[in-house]
């Protein structure tokens, strides 16, 4: 005993003799990788930021001039749209025959007619606000509108002005409500017959504005409107940031206005234009009645700087950990046949088996002590590897015979052995609620008597996967003999569940089995009681034998019973 005492303490001694220093060979190989790495990288990184922290101001007007160009496409299909509406409408051709026929009999019948095409068409565009049909002596026809009253009259004044499906923006001064009103002439057979105007409302447009992705570049954006008659009017987008300095920077109406009258016909860019040093991109559209300017403030390019920054920053960080990834692979690919070694020398010494190693692509030194380990415990393994195997076979071998002592051979449910079992468990746990369902089969017996045992197997095994699909996960199913079954609920004491799952099951039970050609139908008498704790477990399968055949007595005795 004091010998084995002394190697021991020997081999701690040795143990505590290796431990020179804390860091292992993996972490002084990824340090100098990271040296290696990181120096060159850091000093790039650092040029290149000085060089994009000057070009940020270029970049930043030149995304501006791209993302103003995508808005102007957008707003434009959007007026282009509503005079795709404007020839749906005109296309109607039974509202232009009945127009001309209104011209010639001057008949309320064909105006009516008029009137209902007219407001059917209008029920199908969207944001229609007004529509009015003249006729060609340009007296009113037709009219329809929805929220907005459109001031027909003012309207007919207008349509000298208008051309073949042409965009106008009209509204009403003391009442400040605008829209984007389109005119067209309608014609039969080459004839002149009347006009069409509708007037859409704005709405799709100012949500299209406050819409506009990029909120950090694009500070506003700006349709500028202007009537036949000369007037002009501003739909600006919102913005969602409330706080002073953001208002501050913001362009006013009557500011928008006065820019747009300064600037000439296709001219893209007037930096800087007030005390803000803001940037205004003025950008005509298809209506010639239209123009859109995108504002962004000096607090929208200072936050396109920043995120531009924090950007390259953000990417000079993935690339140091990438490189610290690569490092700590590299460093580990090197170490990994030295520490494979190490874990399996301290694997032979604890008396474990050798872990696989994988030798194929070692140095030639590490392989030739890796080639003697292994062969020294080769032997040791293969007997492990055997004794395993042979307790693997015995315990399941134990558990199949288990299996089979507790379940019923035809219907895989648990048998009576096992069921007894389990309720001597509910009812060791004071705590615990559950109720005992006892069912026995209506009808089995002619079913065995008419067409054998065979097929009463198969009726068995029916009833019993019905059975399990009618209960819960946490419930225990069981045959207790014959055409005998019984289930224990868990965990449930509320009666009325208890008393649904039982019609479930009956009802379950009740459908039809087929097998093979033969079709046959059995039912069921279900007594059901609910546990109480510290109740034997014979008196509660008393309990619900006495209520199943209380059941079936009741079956009986009643109209149809048999």
């Amino acid at each position: 005993m004091g010998t084995k005492r002394t190697l021991e303490a020997s081999e701690r001694g040795r143990d505590d003799a290796l431990q020179v220093s804390r860091f292992s060979l993996t972490t002084r190989l990824t340090v100098a990788l990271l040296l290696l790495a990181w120096v060159p990288l850091l000093i790039a990184f650092s040029l290149q930021y000085r060089l994009v922290d000057r070009n940020l101001e270029e970049q930043g007007e030149l995304q501006l001039a791209q993302l103003a160009e995508v808005q102007r496409r957008r707003v434009d299909r959007e007026l282009e749209g509503m005079v795709n509406g404007l020839a749906l409408v005109a296309s109607r051709t039974q509202m232009r025959i009945s127009l001309d026929e209104f011209g010639r009999s001057a008949d309320e019948a064909d105006k009516a007619f008029v009137q209902q095409i007219l407001t059917d068409a209008a029920d199908s565009a969207e944001h229609l606000e007004g529509g009015w049909v003249y006729d060609v002596s340009d007296q009113p026809v037709a009219k329809v509108g929805r929220v907005f009253r459109f001031p027909a009259l003012q309207v007919f004044e207008q349509l000298p002005e208008l051309a073949a499906n042409r965009m106008g923006p009209y509204w009403v001064d003391d009442e400040c409500e605008r829209v984007i009103w389109t005119g067209t002439d309608l014609e039969l057979d080459g004839r002149l017959i009347g006009r069409l105007v509708l007037a859409f409302g704005t709405q799709r447009l100012r949500s299209l504005l406050d819409d506009f992705p990029n909120p950090a570049i694009i500070g506003q954006s700006h349709i500028i409107l202007e009537r036949p008659d000369g007037a002009r009017c501003v739909l600006s987008s919102t913005v969602a940031n409330e706080e002073e300095d953001a208002a501050a920077a913001l362009l006013s109406e009557e500011q928008i206005l006065e820019i747009s009258a300064r600037m000439q016909p296709g001219e893209k860019l007037l930096s800087p234009f007030d005390d803000q040093q803001s940037t205004l991109i003025a950008l005509t559209l298809r209506s010639a009645s239209a123009r859109l300017m995108v504002h962004s403030a000096p607090r929208m390019q200072q936050q396109l700087r920043t995120t531009m920054l924090a950007g390259y920053g953000g990417v000079l960080a993935a690339l140091l950990a990438l490189t610290t990834l690569f490092s700590y692979w590299v460093s580990t690919w090197i170490s990994a046949p030295l520490k494979h070694l190490t874990k399996a020398v301290s694997s032979v010494r604890a008396g474990r088996n050798l872990p696989p190693m994988d030798i194929k692509r070692w140095p030639h030194e590490v392989l030739i002590l890796a080639q003697a380990l292994r062969d020294l415990t080769t032997a040791q393994r293969q007997f492990v590897t055997a004794l395993r195997k042979e307790n693997r076979q015995r315990r399941a071998a134990q558990s199949q015979l288990l299996d089979l002592a507790n379940t019923d051979e035809l219907t895989a449910l648990a048998n009576r052995r096992q069921f007894i079992h389990c309720l001597e468990q509910q009812a060791a746990n004071p705590a615990a609620h559950a109720a005992l369902l006892y069912m026995d089969l209506d009808r089995f017996k002619p079913v065995n008597d008419e067409h054998g045992h065979q097929v009463g197997d198969e009726v068995l095994k029916t009833v019993a996967e019905r059975l399990i699909n009618a209960v819960r996960e946490q419930d225990v199913p069981a045959r207790m003999g014959g055409d005998e079954f019984a289930v224990l609920l868990v965990d449930d004491e509320h009666w009325p569940q208890v008393e649904q799952i039982a019609e479930r099951i009956e009802g379950s039970v009740a459908q039809s089995i087929t097998v093979g050609d033969i079709t046959v139908r059995v039912g069921c008498s279900i007594g059901a009681v609910k546990l109480t704790p510290g109740q034997s477990i014979h008196e509660a399968m008393k309990q619900a034998d006495e209520a199943m055949y209380a059941v079936k007595q009741a079956r009986k005795q009643g109209p149809g019973g048999s």
